[in-house]
């Protein structure tokens, strides 16, 4: 059963957000994107209207988001669930294994072998981008699958829009959000989750088992979901319209 979010009592939800695709547009390098001049300004009125019960949930890591939001202090699950930041604090690590030297260099020969793909080095993981050579999608994809093979015991692949993120086992968007539910700030609050990625049906799964609400953005719409966005600005101005214009309960 879907809940209607044009109903939601904003003082008794907690928000969790995807950031790339969800609030804001993909770009063809992370470093490329453009951020809406009113986000920062939406997402502090939507903490407000929460008492605080807001959560950036990325596969960027906490001090990318923090350098590409830098007037925003609300707390951040980085690096799909690897690390959560709360303002004030040092990054958490929920659990990330370090990223051995040879699993890197392994990923590194991907970059040569195939022109125009990057590797990200993020703190805890890596990412491979190929959003510059679309048509070698599958041959990236097998590539770095042959990378990660002798690490499997600790390492996984996780497919993403013309990305493939190298993670530690048993990390993902769902734990994140399930601990960030024990905070004070968010338990027993109706939680709400927008993502646009495969990396975001974890937090689906654990946000539905907390009777909350899911929204997904770009793709096609599926009857689990409880509200489809065809894009970023679409969100935005339902978030909009959240925080200006209902009254508080």
């Amino acid at each position: 059963m879907t809940l209607d979010l044009d109903r939601l009592q904003l003082e008794r939800c907690a928000f969790f957000l995807d950031v790339d695709g969800t609030l804001i547009d993909i770009a063809a390098s992370p470093q490329e994107v453009v951020i809406p001049p009113d986000l920062v300004q939406l997402l502090h009125q939507l903490q407000n209207r929460t008492q605080g019960a807001l959560a950036l949930v990325s596969g960027r890591s906490v001090d990318d988001l923090r350098q590409l939001l830098p007037h925003l202090d609300v707390i951040i699950a980085g690096e799909h669930g690897a690390e959560i930041w709360r303002p004030g604090e040092t990054p958490q690590n929920l659990g990330a294994a370090p990223i051995p030297h040879e699993l890197t260099e392994a990923l590194e020969k991907i970059t040569h072998d195939f022109d125009g793909v990057v590797l990200e080095r993020k703190p805890r993981g890596r990412a491979i981008h190929f959003r510059a050579i679309p048509t070698q999608e599958y041959a990236v994809r097998d590539a770095v699958a042959l990378a990660v093979k002798p690490f499997a015991q600790r390492f996984e692949v996780v497919p993403g829009k013309m990305v493939a993120e190298v993670r530690t086992i048993g990390i993902d968007k769902g734990q994140a959000i399930a601990k960030l539910m024990q905070d004070p700030t968010f338990k027993g609050r109706l939680p709400v989750f927008a993502g646009d990625d495969v990396t975001d049906e974890a937090g689906f799964l654990i946000v539905r088992a907390h009777g909350g609400a899911v929204i997904r953005v770009g793709g096609a719409p599926r009857a689990d979901l409880d509200r489809h966005f065809e894009t970023p600005a679409e969100l935005r101005g339902w978030l909009s319209r959240c925080v200006t214009e209902r009254a508080p309960a």
